[in-house]
């Protein structure tokens, strides 16, 4: 190993194997990034690509080893790195980025799991860097697509950076990556699919069937259907704090709404003020896959957003020049986002195709 390299080798065992967090999981680590500055090739994103392709047989995925290799391409912005980087997060630091997490929950109306991916994206940013600004943002945004981050995961940290430096008044000038966009919607159940689901629901679990339910006819986001209680779906309509802090007027069909006076008259303990759905997003979105497994559906088309997209793609079948009004209904900032659902699935397109093209 050169001194270049021991120095590297030096910087990452001080910056990311600290020994207040050192454990023996942590070993094959070291042991990685040991082997790699050991070799010939250089300390680069082409350079680690030809080192992963030149080894066979470890016992670690080649995906763990990139995601080590990569944190030696981390440059913190100043040049002394010692007064720059700060290997454990600080109590002042915990205190910061627990005090962020309540500002954007209480002030800004995040939900909590965007509240929670924040907070995450600005620990790791403090145990890169001491201070925030706009230079280190930036280093750690290239530090994020070194790693191989997807596009969507990248904006989200991205969004975390943005979301801080609101809060702390600083002029933060960073571009997100643009996301490939998928102009389909195929792993959305079609009409006949949801009604055998919400038929087996209905004499199975009447409980399961009323949430379901009203998923397929509102279009709200899972989080969204968390908020609500039973008082808000008798009163006919709401208004919902949405994503991004956005608020908009949700409907309930009057067949719903009877169905929900129908099961509190069966179940006088539950108050109209109670909770509709006192669980989980991931509780829901179980109990989704379980009931479609039963009611012998395919799964990959029964998640809690699929059902926000059944709703828009059966608003437009019955009001297709209406783009506007469903967008209101979805709570998109965007019309274009909304004109997702007028593209048509696979399965849709083929049966068109095989319809049209009969000629010889």
């Amino acid at each position: 190993m050169n001194r270049k390299n021991k120095i590297l080798f030096s910087d990452y065992t001080e910056l990311f194997i600290t020994p207040e967090n050192r454990r023996f999981a942590d070993f094959w680590k070291i042991n990685a990034v040991r082997d790699f500055l050991n070799s010939n090739h250089t300390v680069s994103e082409k350079g680690i690509q030809k080192y992963l392709a030149s080894i066979d047989n470890s016992a670690i995925s080649k995906s763990d080893i990139k995601t080590e290799l990569c944190k030696l391409l981390v440059k913190p912005a100043a040049k002394d790195a010692k007064t720059n980087i700060m290997p454990i997060l600080s109590e002042k630091g915990k205190t910061d980025v627990t005090e962020f997490g309540e500002y954007l929950v209480v002030e800004q109306s995040y939900s909590p799991n965007t509240a929670r991916s924040y907070q995450q994206t600005m620990r790791e940013f403090f145990n890169i860097f001491k201070e925030f600004n706009q230079t280190n943002a930036v280093a750690f945004k290239n530090h994020s697509l070194a790693l191989g981050l997807r596009p969507k995961t990248l904006n989200l940290r991205i969004s975390g950076l943005v979301a801080y430096a609101k809060w702390k008044n600083i002029n933060l000038k960073i571009k997100r990556v643009k996301v490939p966009r998928i102009l389909e919607c195929n792993n959305v159940p079609d009409k006949s699919q949801m009604s055998k689901f919400l038929t087996f629901c209905k004499s199975y679990n009447f409980y399961w069937y009323l949430v379901f339910r009203c998923l397929s006819t509102t279009g709200l986001r899972i989080h969204e259907l968390l908020k609500l209680t039973y008082d808000d779906i008798l009163s006919g309509d709401t208004l919902i704090n949405g994503k991004g802090g956005k608020i908009r007027r949700v409907f309930f069909q009057k067949r719903f709404i009877a169905e929900i006076e129908e099961y509190l008259k069966n179940n006088s303990h539950i108050l109209r003020s109670d909770r509709f759905c006192p669980k989980t997003a991931r509780g829901v979105a179980q109990q989704m896959q379980a009931y479609a497994k039963k009611a012998d559906q395919d799964k990959s088309k029964f998640h809690p957003h699929a059902f926000r997209h059944y709703f828009a793609k059966m608003y437009l079948a019955k009001r297709p020049d209406d783009l506007i009004g469903l967008q209101g209904l979805l709570g998109h900032s965007s019309l274009e986002t909304t004109a997702i659902y007028l593209r048509r699935s696979r399965q849709e397109m083929f049966d068109d195709y095989t319809k049209t093209v009969n000629w010889e």
